[in-house]
């Protein structure tokens, strides 16, 4: 592995680690990063759960590459 690619792996691991908290956490921190106010016009406490799946593929997809 590359560095670069290990870069990107601690990148994602993190990244999908905050979508999960933002999910069901709300601060200034992970308001930032939600998914959910991107792709729906009026982002609600409904529409934050969208970054629960979307965490957990993050952190998975980059497991599998790592051990692929």
């Amino acid at each position: 592995m590359s560095t670069l690619s290990i870069a990107l792996d601690i990148i994602t691991l993190v990244y999908g680690i905050v979508l999960i908290f933002a999910a069901f956490k709300s601060n200034k921190f992970t308001e930032v990063f939600r998914l959910d106010t991107f792709f729906t016009p009026r982002p609600t406490e409904k529409t934050r759960m969208i970054n629960l799946p979307a965490g957990l593929f993050a952190i998975g997809y980059t497991i599998y590459t790592v051990l692929k």
